[in-house]
């Protein structure tokens, strides 16, 4: 998870700082010692509520705050300068879903221009 709710101490939205760097140095190191690429399973690219809310109908500013379309695009590009061949994204369903259910296609729309632009554009 990169943004998540801190219900314990803080209570509020923390992301953690680690730079896309740090992935590409696993990611090599991994390479040299095992022969085999890595890969990132299920980065996030979902929101993450607060106590006493479901994804499913938290309000879209509540969601936005830790994910929104913006975030997204910045959350594909922190996933391409890792330099990883494979990535999976967690969200895709609740991108769909925010498209169809709450007319939200903000999000849908981001991932499709920014997975197009890497596509053509990585490495």
């Amino acid at each position: 998870y990169k943004r998540v709710w801190d219900r314990t101490f803080t209570k509020r939205y923390f992301e953690y700082p680690i730079p896309a760097w740090f992935y590409s140095s696993l990611a090599g190191g991994g390479k040299i010692f095992t022969g085999k690429d890595l890969m990132i399973h299920e980065l996030q690219a979902e929101a993450w509520t607060p106590d006493g809310y479901e994804i499913k109908d938290a309000p879209v500013e509540e969601l936005y705050k830790s994910m929104n379309p913006s975030r997204l695009k910045n959350r594909i590009k922190y996933a391409a300068d890792t330099g990883m061949r494979t990535v999976d994204l967690w969200g895709a369903e609740w991108w769909y879903q925010m498209k169809v259910n709450r007319n939200e296609p903000g999000l849908w729309d981001t991932a499709k221009q920014e997975l197009a632009y890497w596509k053509i554009h990585k490495n």
